[in-house]
């Protein structure tokens, strides 16, 4: 009826008008009045599910989101393929938003199997397209996705599908970096950059996604910087807003580079951003937000505030499966925040663990440098000087055939602190060397802050001042917002003396106890004296139950089970490396 169909056009005027203005629990309800009310044969249904569900994506609800695209890929014509293929991506996308990417690959792969008249118009190159990213995110067969996209990149070309084309060659770029075929990815990077000049502005919704891409690609070759100038770019795109569960990762993406180009303060901001987003969006970028968040809190002295983020990643990561592409660095995170000070023993196989196992199946050729350095430090934890010299020459074969600093840095600097904790001098020097030689003019701040740290310590071995290095260090530090660091220097300042403490992943903090609280070892230390606990609330004049909430903080944080070994820590002085 003709006054029927006013009041649903105006329904949809007001939905539309509330999803613009950010409104989505309005515009949600208002769409789902107009299907209550529209005839089950009305043609606008379809678009009017699509709406919902971008509607519930931006929410965060991803679940309601996939019923309402299914709803409309059954209503959708067998031979409207481009339709038909972006519903599908869309099913997919959330599938992997909602943590499960597994499920999205699945649902790629049996779509291209059974959906008919997809030849037109590219549809059946976009599912392709988005099952390679898939295939990537979840670090399964990366070879086989790129050979998929070089084949891809050939078939939009020739039928001019431009935005698919790029989209395809900057999808191509990241993965071969992932495997290491950095000249190729270094080739593709340019091409991608032409076909960016004359793709139409705002003709796609994937421009983010291209962005972000390129912001991997640029971080590892160029610098940090390069890769956050592409990330500001995709966090202009207005369609990225639409995604929350991207968006999130986006942020995410920006704070890890915040940390790496030395902008910790900013970082910080950024990560806590990164977590609201993804609180609302429901997704598993909740735990890659997380684990950055520790990470920026952690470098910025908030020992507490980090150990409570990354705990609760680690309690996220128990309920969802992680994608590949993040699931290194994230568990990574949460086993150096967790594993107490006082217990590095267990350092080696929680990071083996972390890594995926000795293979280092969940990190990519680019990272395993590095993964082999904090198994050196761990190793040198734990008092093994020869399984540290055995993963410092690993690292060394890791980083053949790398072409840019980082991987080459990370070996050099790792057999530095194995030779140094040797007494391996010559070869220490040597290594010193080599690594700042690397290094040049790379921006990685914290790195070489780290490099003069270990420069000082060879000096004060060889009875020369350090305190050129250590004015180095803390210049940088003081210049990022690392409190962390800072404290590292004012601890081998006031020693006076060579430490070993540099050559480890967790020299002890500010307290030398875990990053125990000024409080918490007053109360550690009465203690040792023998006090009871109402004899130390007494004492500092505090309830009996803030005495019990600090001892169980103490135990927590030095994995100490009884008064006794707590004792046996403090009176040694240190945790017992």
């Amino acid at each position: 009826m003709p006054g029927e169909d006013s009041a649903v056009d105006l329904l949809i005027d007001a939905a539309d008008t509330a999803h613009r203005a950010g409104s989505l629990d309005t515009a949600a309800r208002w769409y789902r009045c107009v299907l209550r009310i529209i005839p089950s044969g009305d043609q606008r249904i379809r678009n009017i599910e699509t709406r919902l569900a971008s509607t519930c994506e931006a929410r965060g609800e991803h679940g309601l989101a996939i019923s309402s695209l299914q709803r409309a890929l059954m209503l959708t014509p067998v031979g409207a393929g481009t339709e038909r293929a972006g519903t599908i991506v869309a099913i997919a996308s959330n599938q992997a938003f909602s943590g499960d990417m597994k499920a999205a690959l699945r649902y790629l792969d049996r779509s291209l199997m059974l959906e008919t008249g997809l030849e037109d118009g590219g549809s059946r190159l976009t599912l392709e397209v988005h099952r390679a990213y898939m295939s990537i995110g979840l670090g399964t067969d990366v070879a086989g996705a790129a050979r998929q996209l070089e084949r891809t990149i050939e078939h939009a070309r020739s039928q001019k599908l431009s935005t698919l084309h790029v989209f395809s060659m900057a999808l191509l770029a990241w993965a071969l970096s992932t495997i290491g075929d950095h000249q190729r990815s270094h080739a593709m990077i340019d091409e991608t950059r032409r076909a960016q000049l004359v793709l139409p502005a705002g003709e796609s919704s994937m421009t983010w996604l291209i962005h972000s891409f390129l912001a991997y690609v640029e971080a590892r070759y160029v610098g940090p910087s390069a890769g956050l100038c592409e990330l500001e770019l995709a966090l202009e795109d207005r369609s990225a807003r639409g995604h929350l569960g991207g968006y999130a990762g986006i942020l995410a993406s920006q704070s890890k580079m915040l940390m790496d180009a030395g902008q910790v303060r900013t970082a910080c901001s950024t990560s806590e951003r990164a977590v609201e987003v993804a609180r609302v969006s429901r997704g598993v970028n909740l735990i890659w937000a997380l684990a950055e968040q520790a990470w920026a809190q952690h470098h910025a002295g908030d020992v507490h505030g980090a150990r409570r983020s990354a705990k609760e990643a680690e309690l996220a990561m128990q309920d969802q499966w992680v994608p590949s592409l993040w699931r290194a660095r994230t568990r990574w995170i949460i086993t150096r925040l967790l594993t107490p000070t006082a217990r590095p023993q267990r350092l080696p196989l929680r990071l083996i663990d972390s890594f995926g196992g000795s293979e280092f199946r969940d990190v990519s050729a680019i990272d395993r440098p590095w993964a082999c350095r904090e198994m050196t430090h761990a190793a040198l934890a734990s008092h093994d000087q020869t399984a540290a010299a055995r993963w410092a020459q690993r690292a060394f074969k890791e980083a053949e055939g790398q072409e840019f600093p980082l991987p080459k840095f990370h070996a050099r600097a790792g057999w530095a602190a194995v030779a140094l904790n040797s007494g391996d001098l010559a070869a220490a020097a040597a290594a010193l060397n080599a690594a700042f030689d690397v290094l040049g003019d790379y921006e990685a701040p914290l790195e070489r802050a780290e490099l003069y740290l270990l420069r000082a310590t060879f000096r004060a071995i060889q009875s020369i001042d350090p305190a050129p290095d250590l004015l180095s260090a803390e210049e940088i530090y003081q210049s990022c917002g690392d409190n962390i660091g800072l404290q590292k220097v004012h601890r081998e300042r006031s020693q006076g003396h060579p430490s070993r403490s540099v050559l480890l992943p967790f020299p002890p903090g500010e307290d030398q106890f875990g990053g125990l609280s000024i409080r918490q070892l007053e109360v550690a230390r009465l203690v040792v004296d023998g006090k009871t606990n109402q004899q130390i609330a007494d004492q500092l004049i505090v309830s009996i139950k803030t005495v019990e909430w600090h001892l169980s903080r103490i135990f927590e944080a030095l994995d100490v089970s009884s008064r006794s070994q707590l004792s046996k820590i403090m009176r040694s002085g240190q945790p017992p490396w």
